[in-house]
């Protein structure tokens, strides 16, 4: 079932993937600077503004704003002025697109605000495509943000770019959840409720952000590589449910998984990275007990 499920979720897109690698160029009269931070301290909050002038005489289109994953290793979007409409992972382009629809008028310049938190030292680049007009073209930049200690000193760069608007809104966690240094503890069954009950609002509450999910194991994965091993926690579903919170382990926890059966009681701390056909995704897991 979970590899029906694997299937039934790759092969869409590795399609959309294909269409999107012969996406680029044929954008005019976009203009776009972004004062992306150069380095922020460990934990730290802040916003990159950006602002989009359309120099032609007619009106363009913002369809949706990609971010690599690279870029999003260290650093979680927490929200975004304005609101992105959908949201969807790529595996294979390796990034998160955020779709918007927005029209730009003629010479019209729009300013949108992008809401991080730098969660983990080290340095974090990756591309940012805006497409424009059409899913079949865009416009790539360049992102850089340097995390280094709670000392660092924050320092801005600002780019002259070509492109469009932005993303993400995201409410508060709810109060029955424990939000910590180790990440925003819930069940298994709560998160999947969640997601169930409102995509949005999971989105907004859960995506980018550290959790730390405890519950059953329904059962044991590959990834999308046959190296990537999955841990399927049991959504509360029963034995014959596809839904599941699905979270991809690290390399290193190969060894420490082997300890573990189906049916036992885990917890496990990885970064939200939407969901698959209904189950949360969870990447870079490690196993706390």
């Amino acid at each position: 079932m979970k590899t029906l499920k694997k299937l039934i979720t790759y092969l869409p897109v590795i399609y959309l993937a294909w269409l999107l690698s012969s996406c680029g160029g044929g954008v005019e009269g976009i203009d776009i600077k972004m004062n992306i931070p150069i380095t922020v301290n460990t934990n730290e909050e802040f916003v990159t503004q950006i602002t989009v002038t359309n120099t032609l005489n007619n009106s363009q289109t913002l369809l949706s704003i990609d971010i690599g994953d690279n870029y999003l290793e260290g650093i979680a979007l927490l929200k975004t002025e304005p609101n992105f409409t959908e949201q969807m992972h790529i595996p294979i382009d390796n990034s998160v697109s955020y779709s918007f629809g927005e029209e730009i008028g003629p010479q019209e310049t729009i300013t949108i605000d992008l809401y991080w938190k730098a969660l983990s030292e080290g340095e974090f680049s990756d591309e940012i495509d805006f497409c424009i007009n059409s899913d079949f073209s865009f416009i790539s930049k360049g992102a850089r943000t340097k995390v280094g200690g709670e000392n660092s000193n924050t320092t801005t760069g600002i780019t002259t770019e070509t492109v469009v608007e932005t993303t993400t809104a995201t409410n508060p966690s709810k109060e029955t959840n424990t939000s910590s240094s180790e990440g925003i503890k819930i069940s298994a069954k709560q998160l999947v409720d969640e997601l169930e009950s409102n995509e949005i609002r999971f989105m907004n509450n859960y995506k980018g952000k550290l959790l730390e999910v405890t519950g059953k194991i329904a059962g044991f994965d590959t990834g999308f590589l046959e190296d990537e091993l999955v841990v399927n926690l049991d959504g509360g579903g029963g034995d014959w449910s596809i839904t599941s919170v699905d979270c991809n382990l690290e390399k290193d926890q190969n060894e420490i998984v082997g300890n573990y059966n189906k049916g036992n009681k885990i917890t496990i701390q990885g970064k939200c990275d939407g969901e698959i056909m209904g189950s949360p995704l969870l990447k870079h897991c490690i196993i706390v007990k």
